[in-house]
């Protein structure tokens, strides 16, 4: 796990946002046999961003993810990775739209350290259709994050 920029540390803390704030599933030691990382505690906060990381993964670490989730849903890694996270005992569990949306990189808000060619990625209200709130709603409310 890495932490998260103290620009995001600041901004949580400004919108009394509780707790330390981490990422999580951002390195993977790989299918060397080591045991995943441990799951975040109550007082943290998980943010997802996983389908960018996975996409760009060699096939042993997505293998490991894999074997981690233990199978892989037909409609996406995603909703896997948001229902780990949900289930986890972090206070919060955030999830960017993109990955909502099940999009790849092409949907990136911003790669740091570039001047150009950032923030040009724009939801629409049309991509979020009733299947993905719905199921959205149904993995909220069966974690009692509603």
């Amino acid at each position: 796990t890495r932490s998260v920029s103290r620009t995001w540390r600041t901004r949580a803390r400004g919108a009394r946002i509780r707790g330390r704030v981490r990422a999580t599933w951002t390195s993977t030691r790989g299918p060397s046999g080591s045991r995943p990382r441990s799951p975040p505690r109550p007082e943290r906060m998980l943010i997802l961003g996983w389908n960018r990381w996975f996409e760009d993964r060699n096939e042993g670490a997505k293998t490991h993810v894999k074997n981690y989730l233990g199978s892989i849903s037909p409609d996406g890694i995603h909703w896997d990775l948001m229902r780990l996270a949900s289930s986890s005992t972090a206070n919060q569990a955030i999830f960017p739209l993109q990955d909502v949306l099940g999009l790849g990189s092409q949907a990136r808000m911003n790669l740091p350290g570039t001047a150009e060619g950032n923030w040009g990625w724009r939801y629409r209200p049309e991509m979020l259709g009733s299947e993905v709130s719905d199921r959205l709603r149904l993995i909220t409310e069966m974690y009692g994050r509603v």
